[in-house]
């Protein structure tokens, strides 16, 4: 089975979390909260200690969600050094396509946000 976990940040209003909302778009029925480690910041640091605490508390995860990508290279340290190997024991995506996780090793797999497009849409939303 997998188990895919995030590193996230509470955001809104009523404890909504990014993995929440992840779980939620892709169609899972649930919503295991063990698999969601929620940082204090969108920091590098938070990143690495939120890892840590995560592959401590469930040495079962299979992949990790990050929510960007400079987080996620902290989180590929933190799977290192505890003893994890990428993309052997645990996979990682992120979000942001920063030109940096180009040369991560291994290299990062990031999705690239098409930010052009979306200040497009979000204009036209506006003026509709």
């Amino acid at each position: 089975m997998k188990r895919i976990i995030t590193i996230s940040r509470e955001f809104g209003s009523g404890g909504r979390t990014i993995g929440r909302e992840v779980a939620k778009r892709l169609g899972y029925g649930f919503y295991d909260r063990e698999l969601v480690e929620e940082t204090a910041d969108f920091d590098m640091a938070s990143a690495y200690e939120g890892c840590r605490r995560l592959v401590r508390r469930r040495s079962d995860i299979t992949a990790i969600f990050v929510i960007a990508d400079a987080m996620a290279m902290a989180a590929m340290k933190a799977l290192g050094d505890e003893g994890k190997r990428i993309p052997e024991d645990c996979s990682i995506i992120a979000i942001d396509g920063i030109d940096i996780s180009a040369y991560t090793v291994p290299t990062l797999t990031t999705l690239i946000q098409p930010q052009p497009e979306m200040g497009e849409e979000a204009v036209r939303i506006l003026l509709d």
